[in-house]
């Protein structure tokens, strides 16, 4: 919950972070099994970084996802 009292999940959550379009990244990269930026796939990422137009989740390591993460 946010300090207006918000909760950003479904829809309000896809709303206030990035889409990203399918077709550059990998397989493992739109399942969650590799970071989206350096396809990095041990340990598995955990930092959600945004969506696909789907409503899949994006991930992102803990070395890129200060990158990608607004």
């Amino acid at each position: 919950m946010d300090d207006l009292g918000h909760t950003w999940s479904g829809p309000n959550l896809h709303a206030r972070e990035p889409m990203f379009d399918p077709a550059g990244p990998t397989k493992p990269q739109r399942h969650g099994a590799a970071c989206l930026v350096c396809d990095k796939r041990w340990p598995r990422p955990q930092i959600r970084v945004g969506h696909f137009p789907d409503g899949s989740a994006a991930y992102a390591c803990e070395d890129c996802a200060p990158a990608v993460k607004p």
